[in-house]
């Protein structure tokens, strides 16, 4: 969007002759319609400019299952079962004797009429119960590990604190462990002998029970724990708080061990849950769809369960396999939920496991694209190869990336679990995928709207000619204008199938398609003027170039269509409670703690610690009593202005939380003809907040009124 009021009118003047062509007048009637039109259009784009709106980009991203080829499967079975080995956002465990094979834990279960239709009673989620090594019985219930409270699964006690086995939190004298939920632990005092610990367990800063523990070999010890036992929902006797302490010094101690659940329990004594039937056996809960059969059409979206599991189907061709999987939506910060099955290295070794994109969440998946099939070798794959239940080969941890093509020809290739296009179709050129819209994707955008998409480009709609036949956009970054892009819907004269390009050359390739636009509406109306955007894909400006041996520590290499990591520094440990990081950020391997032949591949990115990148603050010409202030981050992030008539001292501000990398804030009920100081502020997802140094501006003047004096 441009600066100021001036800079636009110029802009839409301009639009006049663009399209000067493809406009016809049939009479002074048409003529004022025309003119009046072309001025509601403007005061829109003036409003859009004062207000400063943006439109951004959804931040989750799916935490998905493999990809079903319904067709066959229908062709042959029918039946589809999925567990915790499958569906990445069911609940898992290494160190327990669980199991999701010997049906422990949660389960979905789908029953097909035909390719694209899911029988009546074909939908059933089930979870079955536990015991742990502490004879408690557990249950997990939509994602999460529960107590059942006295044996009983209609009754789930959340576990807030739920220690794994090479845990431990060391406390200091009157430190306080938020265990969250509003429930703490204070370490509230040491008996004169440092023998005993006491604590204070509260829930929303009131007490409910002082605890007290001693190390395990202290007389009167219970072993070294301490507890909380309490009635729960009439359940007698039940164990609240169990702590154990490792050891005590003379101001701190550790704790090595540890299990609280919450005081709130979950009953479920409904009949029906999200809209599905509720049944239970003594150690089973189940929800079964049972109102008709349900439609997976291609490019639709079902909802099971809101906010837990959905079913995406893919939009291929009516010639092609009908695709689809089960999916959850996490946020970026939620990405260690992604996890591959249990491996049982006692049944492989020595040999060879090969995860692709239907084992492990992390990696590229694409429903659409036919040409994409991890079972025909496309896309991701981490092959690991073991001696022994313990160790990994040398040259045994391998990560592939193939590439494949899409609909419109071009070759695409996944790298660390991202969609990239092969510049000029070489892989080691990549230019990451900014906007790649799937088939029910769609975005509305107003005359004058600012489509913030990422890496500071933003796709501005700039005009909409008189006739609703042409639209006109302006692709920025940071702000300057880069190309001018003009599409009209299919079946216009002239139109390019609906397309908008920009094409341009990218790392030393010619011709790249860097922006493709498709455009199924145009509504030119008398007072507003709105295009649908049905299609689009936008690349990255910023090419990736591999062009060296190494990354990560792996040896890399490539060929036409595959990029190539391999570890080749010796072989790898996997013993008992071991971590192996393959990839920084990306891929690690988990062994349990308690059972050695059992590990799974997953993610765990490392905190973001970097503050957003201010740059480009700017204000528009400001008025008596207002201003709009504008900047750009590198990354999305809320808009907070703070200012002031002192310099340094800021006593007002305005903000507003939509996270975005384009800002404008608009700051009203100034005193006119004064110096004001502001410092600009943004703050991403993880809360890291940059802020710049201190700018100024001074509001206009009265208007002189009085006539000048003969």
């Amino acid at each position: 969007m441009r600066n100021n009021k001036g800079n636009l009118i110029c802009k839409f003047r301009h639009s006049l002759g663009t399209f000067s062509n493809s406009v016809h007048f049939g009479g002074l009637s048409n003529i004022c319609h025309c003119i009046f039109v072309l001025l509601a259009a403007a005061a829109i784009i003036f409003t859009v400019a004062e207000t400063g709106m943006a439109l951004n980009s959804n931040d989750s991203q799916e935490n998905a299952g493999p990809i079903i080829d319904a067709t066959n499967v229908f062709l042959n079975t029918e039946w589809i079962y999925f567990t915790a080995n499958e569906l990445p956002m069911f609940y898992l465990d290494l160190d327990l004797e669980f199991d999701p094979d010997n049906n422990q834990g949660e389960s979905l279960t789908i029953h097909l009429n035909d390719e694209s239709e899911i029988a009546e009673d074909g939908l059933i989620y089930t979870s079955r119960a536990w015991v742990d090594e502490y004879g408690r019985m557990n249950i997990a219930w939509l994602g999460e590990k529960y107590l059942a409270v006295g044996d009983d699964v209609t009754k789930l006690s959340k576990y807030l604190v739920d220690f794994k086995p090479n845990e431990n939190l060391t406390l200091e004298l009157g430190d306080v462990w938020d265990m969250g939920e509003g429930y703490t632990l204070k370490f509230q005092d040491i008996d004169v002998n440092g023998e005993q610990a006491w604590f204070v367990f509260k829930k929303d800063g009131n007490p409910v029970e002082d605890i007290i523990a001693s190390p395990e070999g202290v007389a009167g010890s219970l072993g070294g724990w301490g507890y909380y036992n309490d009635t729960l929902t009439g359940e007698y006797d039940v164990t609240i708080v169990m702590i154990h302490v490792d050891t005590i010094f003379e101001d701190k101690i550790i704790i090595d061990d540890a299990q609280v659940i919450s005081l709130d329990v979950t009953e479920l004594n409904q009949d029906k849950y999200y809209g599905l039937e509720f049944t239970n056996t003594a150690n089973t809960l189940q929800l079964e769809e049972q109102d008709g059969t349900t439609s997976i059409d291609r490019g639709k979206r079902v909802e099971i369960i809101p906010d837990f599991l959905s079913i995406k189907v893919g939009d291929t061709q009516s010639d092609e396999p009908v695709r689809f999987y089960v999916f959850s939506e996490i946020t970026p910060q939620e990405l260690y939920k992604q996890h591959g099955p249990i491996i049982n290295s006692t049944a492989e070794a020595p040999g060879s496991i090969i995860l692709d994109a239907n084992d492990l969440p992390m990696f590229y998946k694409d429903l659409d694209a036919i040409y994409f099939n991890p079972e025909n070798n496309k896309g991701e794959s981490l092959t690991i190869n073991l001696i022994s239940v313990d160790t990994i080969a040398d040259n045994g941890i391998i990560y592939t990336s193939r590439a494949w093509n899409d609909a419109n020809g071009r070759m695409n290739i996944a790298w660390l679990g991202e969609k990239y296009l092969a510049v000029g179709d070489d892989v080691s050129k990549l230019s990451k995928y900014l906007v790649d819209f799937q088939s029910d994707d769609n975005i509305t955008l107003k005359q004058g709207d600012v489509w913030d998409i990422e890496e500071g480009l933003t796709l501005v709609v700039q005009d909409i000619d008189v006739n609703g036949e042409q639209v006109w956009m302006v692709l920025e970054q940071d702000g300057s204008p880069i190309e001018d892009i003009i599409a009209s819907p299919e079946g216009v004269a002239g139109s390019l199938g609906g397309w908008g390009y920009y094409n341009d050359t990218l790392a030393g390739e010619s011709d790249v398609v860097i922006a493709r636009i498709h455009v199924d509406k145009v509504f030119e109306g008398m007072f507003e003027s709105i295009v649908i955007i049905d299609n689009a894909e936008i690349i990255s400006l910023n090419v990736t170039e591999l062009n060296m041996d190494e990354y990560f520590g792996m040896d890399f290499d490539t060929t036409a269509d595959m990029i190539r990591l391999t570890e080749g520094d010796g072989s790898t440990n996997i013993s008992l409670g071991k971590t192996v990081e393959i990839i920084p950020d990306f891929l690690n391997i988990k062994v349990s703690d308690t059972l050695l032949d059992r590990f799974y591949v997953y993610r765990e990115d490392a905190p973001d610690t970097i503050p957003p990148v201010i740059t480009n603050i700017a204000n528009n010409t400001p008025t008596t009593d207002s201003v709009t202030l504008t900047w750009y981050t590198d990354e999305d992030s809320d808009s907070r202005v703070k200012y002031g008539n002192i310099s340094g001292n800021y006593t007002m501000q305005e903000f507003n939380t939509t996270m975005v990398t384009a800002h404008s804030i608009t700051v009203t009920g100034l005193n006119l003809d004064t110096t004001y100081y502001f410092v600009v502020n943004s703050t991403d997802a993880s809360g890291n907040a940059g802020q710049s140094s201190e700018y100024s501006f001074m509001t206009a003047a009265a208007a002189d009124t009085i006539p000048p004096v003969i």
